[in-house]
């Protein structure tokens, strides 16, 4: 299956505090940021950068837009929640794979 045909995955790649929702998920360890789909890099970066701004992050870890690289990757989940996913190449046989975008501090 891939993504065209199951959208539904999406729902798990946003962040909700208060009123405002990030198109991102922040790694529990810290430092990864995950997007669903292939996200352009620059807006992929602004997204993460207005997170860290909103979280009270010290100014030195906003990152910079035209120097910040993120990568393309697939995925397929683990549980039935995605609360845990892993890579996969293009080949993999996966019954769901999904894309997503990676920033790594």
């Amino acid at each position: 299956m891939t993504e065209t045909e199951n959208p539904t995955y999406e729902r798990y790649f946003i962040t909700q505090d208060g009123d405002e929702t990030f198109k991102m998920i922040e790694d529990e360890s810290g430092g990864i940021f995950w997007g669903y789909g292939h996200r352009d890099r620059a807006e992929f970066v602004s997204e993460v950068n207005r997170w860290l701004i909103h979280v009270g992050a010290d100014p030195k870890w906003i990152l910079p837009v035209d120097d910040t690289s993120v990568e393309h990757l697939l995925v397929t989940p683990e549980d039935p929640e995605c609360e845990r996913f892993r890579l996969v190449p293009i080949d993999s046989g996966a019954a769901v794979v999904f894309p997503v975008t990676r920033l790594m501090t």
